[in-house]
């Protein structure tokens, strides 16, 4: 395995995101309502939300939740038909192609932590408050 870059952009893509960008600024305002909804309506004292610098604005291309139960988590939305990611389950450190380094378990304690319990549950411009509202239900009965 070799480090790298992945960035692919055709006529196409690029002629569908010029369109795109006209709504960029909007979407992004609607994803940080949707992520001020989910940060003041959880109630479930099982799951961290992570730390969020007040000197910075995000665009929430993902909101991650953390828990101890992350896989069971997982299934249990599944199952509700909530699709959720769990997009880094390896720490950067202990990625193959990184080994020249000479990483090893236990040198980065709270990414290793966080490989474990982090989770992304929707958070698209397009959710409604009531598709909001069931997802953060069965987040809240979680247990």
């Amino acid at each position: 395995m070799i480090k790298g870059y992945n960035s692919r952009l055709d006529e196409i893509q690029a002629a569908v995101l010029k369109i795109k960008l006209k709504y960029l600024e909007q979407w992004n305002f609607k994803r940080r309502l949707v992520a001020d909804f989910y940060r003041h309506e959880l109630k479930n004292k099982s799951i961290e939300l992570l730390h969020e610098d007040i000197n910075s604005v995000s665009n929430y291309a993902l909101f991650t939740i953390c828990s101890n139960k992350r896989d069971k988590l997982f299934k249990y939305l599944q199952h509700f038909g909530i699709e959720s990611g769990i997009y880094y389950p390896t720490p950067i450190h202990l990625h193959p192609c990184l080994k020249e380094l000479r990483y090893k378990l236990g040198d980065f304690p709270q990414s290793e932590k966080l490989a474990k319990s982090v989770l992304s549950i929707p958070v698209h411009q397009n959710l409604t408050e009531s598709e909001m509202q069931y997802i953060l239900n069965l987040i809240n009965k979680f247990k």
